[in-house]
């Protein structure tokens, strides 16, 4: 059933840090061609570019659950069925492109479309515009207050206050309504309850009904407060800080010449900052980052990041200007989600992770949700030989199979079978697994390729 193939095969399999590279031979000659030795142990942050090619192009594709997965740092997968809904215009969505995503004490979701604001109670989505009070249809962003007051950043006629199911509109510049400082793109509630305002004629603070400038100079595009209660703005000019000197307020420009579109701070006190050609961490950082963060940063190199959330256990998600989202977990583990495993599409412009565990996904063609509590779980109980699962991938038939330190395990109209050794696996630890587009499985093994092709 499996056979180990001669080495002149159309695929190469190149063994780095107990995990296999599987790539045709043309795609990565150059890259093998850089290495001292075929079997070379490189950690992520020195591999050459190409490598990182392979990974954002589609000739190359690492299946795990329909999901293009790279390991960056030596992690165990989890066999897991990923649930993902979407929603659009057929749905009730007033408008399918989500600029922001807020949950709010009650539960409800609300959703900033460039046609007023969407709120979903989990069966039909309501719609607020101007008829309702909104001083604009146009919504960047939505936060709420300590009070539960709901905060709306307009594009054109400043922020609105929604509260006991009235609206309260405010302008920066009243008297010039084209102003580009009513132009608001996002709002941020510190940890002192003040709101500052980001909008395309400066930075503000609103306090008492009224807006106090900071720096009416710069165009802000983001906001964010990390762990030394510190706020940070994304500007297209670069990336800067709230400063304080006696009792005036400034900011400090601390990276120039980048366009900061968004900003996240991690569990660990790290500020990711997301622009338009790439990731970056906001200095000063106390140490050198992990390799497996600086592996991320190059992975992501010249990409645009258009949205940045951190979950309670520290899972980094980046959205992406025109491929989807990657998630980064804390151990090294990264995997990209597209159209083509589920979402609604691949320019994501928010992303938010609501009070069940649901994350939400705001693209420019529709509204995903990826679905936590309906993960399904495969264990041992269930057939799996192995808790530590190494690699998956889809066959063509639909079935998933997942590698493991004691042979590759089939699943298929929930019936596992486990294949071995005996079965003719040239070992029984599965590095990697590869369905390639004739339907042959391919399996990296300690002691070389293997593969397996349908009868």
């Amino acid at each position: 059933m499996f056979h180990v193939p001669p080495l002149t095969e159309r695929l190469i399999i190149i063994p780095s840090r107990r995990r296999f590279i599987c790539a045709r031979r043309t795609t990565i000659t150059t890259f093998v061609q850089r290495l001292p030795r075929r079997d070379a142990i490189l950690p992520v942050a020195t591999m050459p570019d190409e490598f990182f090619d392979l990974f954002r192009s589609r000739s190359t594709a690492i299946s795990v659950v329909g999901a293009i997965t790279l390991t960056l740092g030596a992690p165990v997968l989890l066999a897991q069925h990923l649930a993902v809904r979407n929603y659009s215009v057929k749905d009730g969505l007033v408008r399918s492109s989500i600029r922001a995503i807020h949950q709010d004490a009650g539960g409800w979701m609300w959703f900033a479309t460039s046609d007023g604001l969407d709120r979903y109670d989990g069966a039909a989505f309501t719609h607020f515009t101007t008829a309702d009070g909104l001083p604009s249809d146009f919504i960047n962003d939505i936060i709420a207050d300590s009070g539960g007051a709901l905060w709306i950043a307009t594009n054109f006629a400043g922020i609105s206050r929604y509260r006991d199911r009235r609206f309260a509109n405010f302008l920066p510049s009243p008297t010039f309504p084209l102003a580009a400082s009513n132009r608001v793109n996002k709002l941020l509630i510190d940890s002192r309850s003040r709101l500052w305002v980001a909008t395309d004629g400066g930075l503000f603070f609103f306090h008492d009904s009224r807006f106090v400038a900071l720096d009416t100079e710069v165009q802000a595009l983001t906001l964010a407060e990390d762990s030394g209660k510190t706020v940070w703005v994304g500007t297209t000019g670069g990336l800067m800080r709230v400063a304080q000197t006696g009792t005036l307020w400034h900011l400090e420009r601390v990276l120039e010449k980048i366009e900061v579109q968004a900003l996240a701070c991690d569990r660990t006190g790290l500020l990711w900052v997301g622009t338009t050609s790439g990731l970056l961490l906001a200095p000063p950082t106390t140490a050198k980052p992990p390799w497996q963060k600086e592996g991320l940063m190059r992975y992501l190199h010249k990409q645009p990041i258009r949205a940045l959330l951190v979950d309670p256990d520290n899972t980094l998600w980046i959205g992406l200007g025109d491929r989807g989202v990657v998630r980064f977990t804390r151990d090294g583990m990264l995997t990209t989600l597209d159209e083509t495993n589920g979402l609604a599409g691949s320019g994501v412009r928010a992303l938010y992770r609501d009070r069940e565990g649901n994350v939400w996904f705001g693209t420019t063609t529709g509204l995903s949700k990826l679905i936590n509590e309906h993960l399904v779980n495969y264990t041992r109980a269930d057939g799996l030989p192995d808790y530590s699962t190494t690699a998956a991938s889809r066959d063509e038939a639909g079935a998933m199979w997942f590698g493991t330190r004691f042979g590759v395990a089939r699943l298929d109209n929930e019936k596992m079978r486990t294949f071995t050794t005996r079965d003719g696996l040239a070992s029984n630890y599965i590095l990697t697994l590869f369905t390639d587009g004739a339907g042959t499985l391919w399996c990296g093994t300690e002691a070389g390729p293997s593969k397996f092709q349908p009868q």
